[in-house]
């Protein structure tokens, strides 16, 4: 399914006339950036929403994974994921520090975020990580497995992955 991102940028653009740095509407539009490949202005969003909630565990784990998928500022992103995880460990805070594992090469990390992320929820993502994980530990059939399996339940997983720079 195609969405209209830039459709998306002005909505948020709007929301922001009239209510300079809303957090929902800069969180939207760094979502919207980041999957048009713009990650200066993602990152740039999601730390906007970083000043108005500091200690908030989306803003931090949002933060720390448009760096990843940016592959920027990759110890600056370990900190904000770190930080969400530490206030909040939930499928999402635990996927986005699985991913950014990944990208450090960190795959024994990646496997454990995954693993902890699935205890919540048998989605797609977290459970491609993981297959990615085992592979690159030497677990291959697991991993295929945990590929083939996340594959069923979201066909177009891998190319979220591969559309940002990690393959099997």
């Amino acid at each position: 399914m195609n969405k209209d991102y830039e459709g998306a940028i002005r909505e948020a653009n709007q929301a922001l006339k009239e209510h300079p740095g809303d957090p929902l509407a800069l969180t939207n539009r760094g979502f919207a950036y980041l999957e048009l490949g713009d990650y200066k202005h993602a990152v740039e969003d999601h730390d906007a929403v970083l000043l108005v909630a500091p200690d908030n565990p989306g803003a931090l784990g949002n933060a720390c994974f448009s760096r990843a998928v940016a592959n920027i500022e990759l110890d600056r992103a370990k900190t904000y994921c770190d930080a969400a995880v530490g206030r909040r460990a939930d499928l999402a805070t635990l996927d986005s520090r699985g991913f950014l594992n990944l990208r450090r090469a960190d795959y024994a990390a990646a496997l454990a975020d995954y693993d902890a992320a699935l205890s919540y929820s048998r989605v797609a993502s977290p459970l491609y990580g993981r297959g990615i994980a085992k592979i690159r530990l030497g677990r291959i059939d697991e991993g295929k497995a945990d590929l083939a399996a996340a594959l069923k339940r979201q066909p177009d997983v891998a190319g979220n992955y591969s559309r940002r720079g990690i393959e099997p």
